[in-house]
């Protein structure tokens, strides 16, 4: 039986360990689809696997340094080969410097070069079974962020679906979302400062940090039927961030 939402079939998340991620990994599962959830942290990509699991989801783990484009294309090959059932691809994974300091290369390579490495693999066997790509991008691809390596590479998340959106249309349909202040590990700050908190009731149009699940809302549309005339645009969440900002 078809799920209720107009997807059937098999979905990957990189970058499911936690955040938005996990969010979308459970969006799917409880929507019916066989989702396998990709991190490069073993311990919590398990636990938040065994979470879904509890909820009665069957989904499936992949531990890959997605640090190494060799290690990522590798196992991206191999789910597509092992898994023919996968239609939908969600590219997450974002990472950032890690050797200590502000790292235009590095940062690039975690957000752009590593999303268009796993498209170029994803997007042609997708292709062949009429299914659906999302990328993670953010709103910093619109605006300053304070780091040039997270804005550029965001922007270029953003070509990067035009063009592929492009190339594989009809069969493949390939969109964006670019999510505004979205309370995750990295953004606690902005709930738990009190000058912070502050400043988004003042300013931001909807008074509050957006939650995991609202982005994995617009994931979910993009990859489903009601968006079949959807490709190549970008969906912006950002609780009216991006028509007023915070300055």
């Amino acid at each position: 039986m078809r799920p209720e939402g107009g997807k059937s079939g098999g979905a990957v998340v990189t970058g499911a360990a936690r955040g938005i991620g996990l969010a979308a990994a459970r969006r799917l599962a409880a929507e019916g689809l066989a989702v396998v959830l990709v991190d490069r942290d073993a311990d919590v990509v398990e636990r938040a696997a065994g979470s879904l699991r509890a909820d009665g989801h069957p989904v499936e783990t992949r531990v890959v340094d997605l640090g190494d484009l060799d290690a990522a294309t590798a196992a991206a090959h191999a789910l597509l080969e092992g898994r023919s059932d996968i239609r939908y691809w969600v590219n997450n994974a974002s990472l950032g410097p890690t050797d200590g300091r502000e790292s235009f290369a590095e940062g690039i390579h975690g957000t752009l070069v590593l999303t268009g490495a796993l498209c170029r693999v994803v997007a042609p066997v997708l292709a062949e079974r009429t299914g659906a790509i999302v990328n993670v991008a953010s709103l910093a691809a619109f605006a300053a962020s304070g780091s040039d390596w997270y804005s550029a590479g965001k922007a270029g998340v953003l070509g990067l679906t035009r063009e592929l959106a492009a190339q594989y249309a009809p069969s493949l349909r390939v969109n964006a979302v670019a999510p505004g202040i979205i309370r995750t590990n990295r953004t606690v700050r902005y709930t738990d400062d009190p000058d912070l908190r502050a400043l988004v009731q003042t300013h931001l149009p909807m008074r509050r940090v957006g939650r995991p699940e609202e982005i994995a809302g617009a994931i979910s549309f993009l990859l489903d039927d009601d968006a079949s005339y959807v490709t190549g645009t970008t969906i912006t969440v950002d609780g009216g961030m991006s028509v007023r900002g915070l300055r």
